[in-house]
């Protein structure tokens, strides 16, 4: 089942910022990941590969006044190098979970429905793992989102409608080790109940703080599995 046609073979996840409520964040931590990223993309469209580059900012705990400052003050950081295409906001995209029957059947979506209301009514927000599994399937045209301001192409700075996000073949993700228990409890909570191809279309690559970004080996293994997943998802389709 797919809501949006592909537009593009692969969407690069290169940076997943977590902010504060005043909209502080980790500088170091968004330009190693950029920089990862941006190397995998590169390489990736030199292969005549559709790229579409992303950065994903948890706004779930900022303060309304901060978000817009805070997000132009990030995409500042990547302008010179690693600007992305687009600018998505992860408390935005929830109103995917609506959507969720479809990908796991009916009583698994009505059990997901429940887990997601109990968490957010006794903490004020989604979990993590919720979050992380709505945004890769968003990114596969899997979900739609109601919410026209979830996400935000960067050049020109403007809100844009699902459509115009578009969908990709395989979603990849470079992440902070930080990230990576979320995205664990994702694969167990969410995703472990979609379809093995479906899970078959999401690649994480977890970057490393202590070895050099440049380390060329790493990326030249991580592309040659994206373009493995391209090949197996084409004989599908």
């Amino acid at each position: 089942m797919i809501l949006r046609p592909h537009k593009f073979d692969v969407c690069v996840e290169y940076g997943h910022v977590y902010a504060d409520r005043t909209g502080l964040f980790d500088d170091a931590q968004l330009c190693m990941s950029a920089h990862a990223g941006s190397l995998v993309a590169d390489k990736l469209a030199r292969l005549g590969i559709s790229v579409r580059r992303v950065v994903l900012y948890d706004d779930d705990l900022v303060a309304p006044e901060f978000i817009m400052p805070s997000a132009k003050k990030l995409l500042s950081k990547l302008a010179e190098k690693h600007q992305p295409d687009f600018l998505c906001f992860e408390h935005r995209l929830q109103s995917c979970s609506r959507g969720m029957d479809a990908l796991v059947g009916k009583q698994e979506g009505a059990r997901l429905a429940k887990e997601i209301l109990h968490y957010s009514s006794k903490h004020g927000a989604y979990a993590c793992s919720h979050n992380v599994a709505l945004w890769h399937l968003y990114r596969l045209g899997l979900l739609s989102c109601s919410d026209q301001t979830a996400c935000w192409r960067v050049e020109p700075w403007e809100a844009v409608a699902a459509e115009a996000f578009g969908s990709a073949q395989i979603a990849v993700s470079i992440l902070d080790p930080v990230f990576m228990e979320s995205e664990d409890r994702a694969d167990r909570e969410v995703l472990s109940k979609c379809e093995r191809e479906v899970r078959d279309r999401i690649i994480r690559f977890c970057i490393d703080p202590v070895r050099s970004t440049n380390d060329d080996s790493r990326y030249a293994a991580l592309v040659q599995q994206i373009q493995d997943a391209l090949l197996k998802r084409s004989k599908l389709t």
